[in-house]
């Protein structure tokens, strides 16, 4: 059989052939301009569901897929994004036939570093098991269809370090938010996001803490350079040196407890050591 021929085998396996082949929609259904009145009407009541995330699974019929879900705006009830998570395991080109997308105009990563492939004019993300587009393709993405950003990520990163050099917190804190939503695999924007954090802010020290200590962390995970390890390093540090009597440093989605942050000082080091093969330039010694 040839790829041509497999491609459309597996268009009809899950039931995009003719109608719900268009990309960025499903079933008539259009993200950014459907509402969740007309996605009960058009699948029927939703199998289950949170009302606090507004995401609800439906049945996904005659489609060959194990789950079909959508998540919706709270205010407008107009939905986000149209999930669908095929039966089969699927490769990066099947898909790109099926819903005849071109090439990716951004590389995105989920919170346990899978990559995800967004395809914005068709308004279509790929979601990957794994850190690879050789990988198979976990679920796809309906989304509402974007223009490409009109700035590109070196212009926000170097935007965001002259705002920040300058001073300029506000500007700098605005220009870090809107290029980490657009490009959030940049570890120098996430970096940036740090310093704002130690330079600027005049939030409360655990909220300030909290928020540094995640860009450090973010920063290092993309990218293990001996400056953003030692980073690492000195906000575990001036978390305990400048609140002793705390037990605890909360950044709102996870708390750190003093015998987290001594172990990961002395950590930092070891991550180090994996990832570029040396060690930090310099050596951070607290008496616990």
């Amino acid at each position: 059989m040839t790829r041509v021929g497999f491609a459309l085998v597996v268009a009809l396996l899950l039931g995009l052939v003719p109608r719900a082949v268009r990309a960025g929609s499903y079933d008539d259904l259009t993200p950014g301009q459907s509402t969740k009145r007309e996605a009960d009407q058009q699948l029927g009541p939703p199998l289950r569901g949170s009302s606090f995330e507004m995401r609800y699974d439906y049945d996904p019929g005659p489609h060959d897929a194990d789950r079909v879900s959508l998540r919706f705006d709270p205010a407008s009830g107009v939905i986000e994004s149209i999930d669908i998570y095929p039966s089969g395991a699927y490769t990066k080109d099947v898909m790109r036939r099926l819903l005849r997308l071109g090439e990716p105009d951004r590389l995105l990563r989920d919170a346990s570093g899978n990559l995800i492939e967004r395809y914005s004019p068709q308004g279509v993300d790929l979601h990957y098991v794994g850190a690879s587009d050789t990988r198979t393709v976990r679920f796809f993405s309906h989304v509402a269809t974007q223009t490409a950003p009109k700035k590109s990520v070196t212009e926000f990163e170097s935007a965001a370090r002259e705002a920040l050099a300058d001073k300029n917190c506000d500007r700098g804190k605005q220009l870090v938010d809107e290029g980490i939503g657009l490009y959030p695999s940049s570890a120098v924007l996430w970096e940036q996001r740090l310093k704002y954090y130690f330079r600027c802010s005049t939030e409360p020290d655990q909220l300030r803490f909290g928020e540094a200590l995640r860009a450090a962390q973010r920063s290092f995970e993309l990218s293990a350079t001996p400056t953003n390890a030692v980073n690492l390093g000195w906000v575990y540090f001036e978390m305990y040196r400048t609140t002793p009597r705390r037990s605890t440093i909360s950044n709102g989605r996870k708390t750190t407890t003093l015998p987290e942050i001594r172990r990961s000082i002395t950590t930092s080091d070891a991550h180090m050591k994996r990832s570029v093969g040396t060690s930090l330039p310099c050596s951070i010694t607290i008496a616990f």
